[in-house]
């Protein structure tokens, strides 16, 4: 069985999903690896928005639901919010050794932060109890740091990514991006395997984030 991706979008979103995540998925042939599962969410919302904490919450409950209904099964989880440059199977571990088999790799927010937005594990019942603990937090949205001590409250070993490949301009500079000004992004690396358009607030402005690095990337070829 292939390992799955699973992806969520909203009304708001479903520019992000058919102008960046789905095209650049299938262009580099993640299809050939990965089954793809999206969930379409009920309703949007912004993160800064109070109802969010809800939609988000009911995604996270999704996805336990998910991994429990594929025991065993390599998945990973992101948001529409990417765009890929290179295939992801090829340099992501797709197989845990028999004493790792709970570690989960992340994506780093920062030099010191797991992201909540993107992660890849096998679905053993460590990384269920998990998912559903994270379900349960009363603010998950805003629950980054939570995310990453229930990591270590469950003991699942983590792999880094590298963040020159797996890429977001906030981790170097920390700071949200108001979308008024593309010269403050900083230039995406030439290692680039993924794009994530964090570190911003707002569809629109998570599109021109996408936009403008894949101009960037592509104009220096």
């Amino acid at each position: 069985m292939k390992p799955l991706w699973i992806t969520a979008t909203s009304a708001t979103h479903v520019p992000l999903l058919e102008v960046h995540f789905l095209p650049s998925f299938f262009a580099c042939g993640m299809d050939q690896t990965f089954d793809l599962d999206i969930t379409y969410l009920p309703d949007s919302a912004r993160y800064d928005q109070s109802h969010y904490n809800d939609l988000y919450r009911g995604w996270i409950r999704t996805m336990h639901r998910i991994f429990c209904e594929n025991p065993n099964r390599l998945i990973a989880q992101s948001g529409c919010d990417f765009r890929f440059y290179r295939p992801v199977q090829g340099v992501m571990p797709l197989t845990w050794e028999k004493d790792r088999a709970d570690a989960v790799f992340c994506l780093q927010d920062g030099p010191s932060e797991l992201c909540t937005c993107f992660f890849m594990a096998r679905s053993t019942p460590r990384v269920q109890a998990f998912l559903y603990d994270w379900g349960e937090q009363r603010e998950p949205a805003d629950g980054q740091p939570r995310f990453n001590e229930l990591i270590a409250k469950h003991g699942l070993p983590v792999l880094k990514a590298n963040p020159e490949q797996y890429w977001t301009h906030g981790y170097a500079t920390q700071e949200v991006w108001d979308g008024k000004d593309v010269g403050e992004i900083p230039r995406p690396p030439e290692d680039l395997i993924l794009h994530h358009a964090n570190w911003t607030i707002g569809a629109e402005n998570k599109l021109a984030l996408l936009n403008h690095v894949f101009e960037v990337k592509a104009n220096s070829k």
